[in-house]
């Protein structure tokens, strides 16, 4: 590849990243409403929630049920719901950590997407990660849907101490939806490609004197 391919490649490659951070639209956890320890940054970019001993689930719901909350519209044009985690317990225990989307007519009752898969993530063991939902196609779009985060207590599990520091918690960040890209962005990404081809052309012989 020439020097110059190279630059135009990583210069575009920049500008595709930067066009796809701008399509996410962020979900504000700071209207959820909190049931337990929960700790929501004030931009509503990120949540920490810990085991609370007054609990048995600590709670951070989109759900019209709790006062002064609503649930969480979901355009027409959703792609993607992704959200990242942090999950740490301590040695021993099989706590829970449990998200899902489902129908506010039937709480508990996790919503599925084109194929029938549940739109739920539960994991036991600690660890960190992005969680992608596939939203294209999905038969709720456009309604407003419940969403729930929870970190359950499991009954075989000591019970939580009252030093939060000493029970188990998940930092929850970058909850975003997606959008289909719109056709101007399509063609953006098109006429790139397009002029990264017409850049690859042999450099002309230099002729001797």
């Amino acid at each position: 590849m020439h020097e110059k391919d190279g630059c135009f490649l990583v210069c575009f490659t920049s500008l595709l990243f930067l066009q796809g951070q701008s399509w996410a639209v962020s979900i504000d956890l700071n209207d959820f409403y909190a049931t337990g320890n929960v700790t929501v940054v004030v931009d509503g970019g990120s949540a920490t929630m810990t085991e609370d001993p007054d609990y048995g689930s600590t709670l951070l719901s989109r759900d019209p049920y709790f006062l002064n909350c609503t649930g969480l519209y979901v355009p027409v044009d959703s792609m993607l719901l992704t959200f990242d985690y942090d999950f740490t317990e301590p040695s021993g225990n099989v706590d829970e950590f449990y998200v899902s989307l489902y129908d506010l007519s039937s709480y508990g009752t996790p919503l599925t997407d084109a194929n029938g898969n549940d739109l739920e993530f539960l994991t036991d063991a600690s660890g960190s990660g992005t969680v992608t939902w596939d939203l294209l196609g999905a038969g709720f779009l456009g309604t407003t849907v419940g969403m729930e985060f929870q970190l359950n207590w499991s009954s075989g599990d000591p019970y939580p101490s009252s030093i939060l520091a000493e029970n188990f918690s998940v930092i929850i960040s970058n909850v975003n939806v997606n959008p289909v890209p719109e056709p101007a962005t399509l063609f953006l990404i098109g006429s790139g490609l397009a002029g990264l081809f017409l850049t690859r052309r042999k450099k002309p012989k230099m002729q001797k004197n």
